[in-house]
C-alpha cells in the first residue's frame, strides 16, 4: 500500500524538480562560459607579466655583448648580470655562452643546494660561475658564492667538461638566430620546472654568443592553482607540440630526465587529453564542450592564444565541469524534494500504519517459516501477535511448530536431517550399499573413571567431551551417527557424497585429539584426571539408510566395516596407541598421511586378520 501510493505521488515531485533543474542550468552553462573566458585572458596576461621582462633582459645583455664581447668576459659584468637578476624572485640564473665553450653565469643561491657536486652554503645569496675554455690554454673553471652585500663565502676550482655550445638553448638560439623560448625542462641544476630564455649576440653576421636567463615556473603554477574557477577545474599552458608549459594539475616526472620536456601525457589527468581530442579542429580557439569518458559529465573548455615579445605558439587550456556550478541548483532541488517529502509523509503515516500492522506480522511469519524449512537453531523470541483474527490464528499454528522442531532438533542431529531433505531421498524404510568411511570415539578406563569422580562434575566433562568431537566431524563433514554411553559413532560419505572422505575422517580425529590434549592440560590444572580418547577408523562397502519401523526409524550404517571400525578403536587399549586405522584407509589416503604400521589384529566373526597403522598427522591438505 505505500509502494502503491509513493509510485502515485512521486512523479510530480520529480516534475517539479526537472522542470526547475532544466529551466536554471542553461543560465548555469552560459555563466560558466563566461567565467572560464575571463579566467583564460587572466592567465595570458600574467603569463606576458611574468615573461616578457626575461625576454627584453637577455636582448639587453645581447646588445650590450654585440657592441662589446670582452666586457662581459670580464669580472665588470658580474654586476650586469646580477642586477638582471634581481628583477624578480622567479628568474633563477643569468648569464652568457662563448663559441669558445666558455660560460659566465649567476644563480640565485636559493634555488640550488649544490652545483658541480659542490654544497652551496646556507648563507650564500648568488652562486657565480666562471669557466673559460681557451684553446692552447689550461680550462679556468672558478665557481663563487657571495650574499647581497657581495660577501664572500668560499670558492673554488671545478674541473669539468660542462659545454655550453651543446646545450639545447644555445643550440635553438645559433639556429634561428633570433630570441628563443625552450622548455619547459627540469634544470640539472635546481631541480625546477623552468623556461630558458635566450637571445644570440651576432657580431659579423656570426653567432659569438647567447645570452640566457632561466625563470621558475612555480609562480605560474601557483597563479593557475590559487584561481582556479572551480574546485574541480583544470588549467594549463601548452606549446604546439603539446608539451606542457605549466598546469595546476601535479605531472609525472619521476621518470624524466634532465632537459626532457613534459607532455600533456605526463598529467595526472586524462581531460586535457580528452579536450585536445575534443577539438573541432587543429586551430581552433574559443571555446567548446565534451563529455567524460564515461559520458556523465559535461566540461566546459576554452582555448586561448598567448602573444609575447618572442614568437611561440602556446595556448591557454581550461576546463571546468559545469557540475561544480550546478551545486546551488542541486542543493534547491534537495529542498523541493524535502518539501515534498515532508508533504508526503502525513499521508503516507495512516496508511503506513494500516500496512505494518498487515504485512510486518506476516513477513516474520515468513522468515519463521524459512528458518524452520532450514532446520536453522530457532530462537525463543515470542512472534508477533496481530489484530486481525486470521493472522493471529496463523501465529499460534507457526508458534506450535516452532516448539515441536525445537524439541526435536535436540534428539536428531540436525545436519543429518538436513543432509537428507538435500540428497533428496524418500523418508522411508530401506537402504543401499556404499562405500564409506567409519569412526568410533571411546573413553579409556570411563568405568574407573565414574567410580571416581562426583556423577555432576563427570557428566559435564563427558559433555565437554561429546561436543569436541561433534564439533569436529562437523567441521569435516562428517554424519555423527549416535552416542553409545561415552563414545561417538560417525560417519562420512553419506547421505551426501564426499570425494575425500577417508582423508576428512582422519582429519577429524586428529582435530579431536588435538582439542582433548588442550582441555587435558586446563583439567590437569585443576587437579582432575584427563580424559584419554580411543578412536579406529575403517573404510569400507556398508549398507546405509533408514533402518528401524514406519513409527521410528534412524538413520545409519550397517555391516561388517561397521564392526571392523569397532574393533579397531578397541585394539588402541591392547596397542598403546590413540587413533589405529586399517589397510582399506591407507589405500584411500595413505600418500596424505603420516602412518606407522603396528600388527595384524583378529575381529571376532573374520577368519583372514586386519592390518593396523597407527595414525600420526597429515602429510598435506587435500
Amino acid at each position: 500500500m505505500v509502494f502503491l501510493f509513493t509510485a502515485l505521488a512521486l512523479p510530480f515531485l520529480a516534475l517539479i524538480v526537472v522542470v526547475t533543474y532544466t529551466t536554471t542550468t542553461k543560465e548555469i552553462v552560459k555563466t560558466t562560459e563566461e567565467m572560464v573566458e575571463r579566467f583564460n585572458n587572466q592567465v595570458v596576461r600574467e603569463v606576458q607579466y611574468k615573461f616578457d621582462p626575461a625576454i627584453s633582459l637577455t636582448r639587453s645583455i645581447a646588445t650590450l655583448a654585440e657592441h662589446d664581447i670582452e666586457f662581459f668576459k670580464s669580472d665588470r659584468s658580474w654586476p650586469q648580470l646580477k642586477t638582471h637578476l634581481e628583477h624578480s624572485p622567479s628568474m633563477l640564473s643569468s648569464y652568457i655562452g662563448f663559441e669558445d665553450k666558455s660560460i659566465r653565469a649567476i644563480y640565485r643561491g636559493t634555488a640550488v643546494t649544490t652545483l658541480f657536486n659542490q654544497a652551496v652554503p646556507e648563507d650564500a645569496q648568488f652562486a657565480y660561475i666562471d669557466f673559460k675554455r681557451q684553446a692552447g690554454k689550461a680550462n679556468f673553471d672558478m665557481i663563487f658564492f657571495k650574499d647581497d652585500q657581495q660577501k664572500e663565502f668560499g670558492r673554488f676550482n671545478s674541473k669539468n667538461t660542462y659545454n655550453p655550445l651543446a646545450r639545447p638553448w644555445y643550440q635553438k638560439a645559433l639556429k634561428e638566430r633570433k630570441s628563443i623560448i625552450y622548455g619547459p625542462i627540469i634544470d640539472a641544476l635546481t631541480g625546477h620546472s623552468e623556461l630558458t630564455f635566450a637571445t644570440p649576440v651576432i657580431v659579423n653576421e656570426r653567432v659569438v654568443a647567447v645570452a640566457a636567463m632561466d625563470i621558475s615556473l612555480d609562480a605560474i603554477q601557483e597563479f593557475l592553482i590559487g584561481n582556479r574557477i572551480s574546485k574541480n577545474a583544470i588549467s594549463l599552458i601548452v606549446d604546439e607540440n603539446m608539451n606542457v608549459v605549466s598546469s595546476s594539475e601535479s605531472i609525472h616526472t619521476n621518470n624524466k630526465t634532465i632537459d626532457e620536456q613534459i607532455s600533456v601525457n605526463d598529467l595526472d589527468s586524462e581531460l586535457p587529453r580528452r579536450a585536445f581530442l575534443s577539438l573541432p579542429s587543429n586551430n581552433f580557439l574559443g571555446q567548446f564542450a565534451f563529455k567524460s569518458r564515461d559520458g556523465e559529465t559535461t566540461y566546459i573548455a576554452s582555448l586561448s592564444q598567448v602573444n609575447l615579445k618572442v614568437s611561440v605558439n602556446w595556448r591557454v587550456l581550461s576546463i571546468a565541469p559545469t557540475h561544480d556550478f550546478l551545486t546551488a541548483i542541486i542543493d534547491n532541488n534537495r529542498f523541493i524534494v524535502g518539501i515534498g517529502i515532508f508533504a508526503l509523509v502525513a499521508q503516507l503515516f495512516a496508511i503506513y500504519l494500516m500496512s505494518v500492522r498487515i504485512a510486518r506480522p506476516l513477513e516474520q511469519l515468513a522468515i519463521q517459516v524459512d528458518r524452520i524449512e532450514q532446520l536453522q537453531v530457532l530462537d525463543e523470541k515470542p512472534l508477533p501477535k496481530s489484530f486481525f483474527f486470521e493472522i493471529d490464528r496463523l501465529t499460534h499454528s507457526i508458534e506450535s511448530m516452532r516448539k515441536a522442531i525445537s524439541a526435536f532438533a535436540a534428539f536428531v542431529p540436525v545436519d543429518l536431517v538436513r543432509g537428507l531433505l538435500n540428497s533428496n531421498q524418500k523418508l522411508e524404510l530401506g537402504g543401499h550399499s556404499r562405500f564409506l568411511t567409519i569412526m568410533f570415539c571411546d573413553l579409556e578406563s570411563f568405568s574407573t573413571l565414574s567410580e571416581n569422580s562426583p556423577s555432576q562434575q563427570l557428566l559435564l566433562r563427558v559433555s565437554k567431551y561429546l561436543e569436541i568431537s561433534t564439533r569436529c566431524i562437523n567441521e569435516e563433514m562428517g554424519t555423527v551417527d549416535k552416542f553409545i554411553g561415552d563414545g561417538v559413532m560417525a560417519f562420512w560419505g553419506a547421505p551426501n557424497t564426499l570425494e575425500d572422505h577417508t582423508y576428512r575422517a582422519c582429519a577429524a580425529a586428529l582435530k579431536i585429539q588435538e582439542r582433548m590434549d588442550v582441555v587435558n592440560q586446563e583439567w590437569e590444572s585443576q587437579g582432575l584426571p584427563p580424559l584419554k580418547v580411543r578412536i579406529g577408523i575403517h573404510s569400507d562397502v556398508v549398507l546405509v539408510g533408514n533402518i528401524g519401523s514406519a513409527e521410528r526409524m534412524s538413520y545409519t550404517v550397517m555391516g561388517d566395516g561397521v564392526n571392523i571400525a569397532a574393533r579397531l578403536e578397541g585394539a588402541n587399549k591392547e596397542l598403546g596407541t590413540r587413533i589405529c586405522v586399517s589397510k582399506a584407509v591407507v589405500r584411500e589416503a595413505g600418500e596424505k598421511l603420516t602412518l606407522r604400521r603396528l600388527d595384524e589384529i583378529t575381529v571376532k566373526g573374520r577368519k583372514s586378520t586386519i592390518e593396523v597403522y597407527e595414525l600420526l598427522g597429515l602429510q598435506s591438505e587435500p
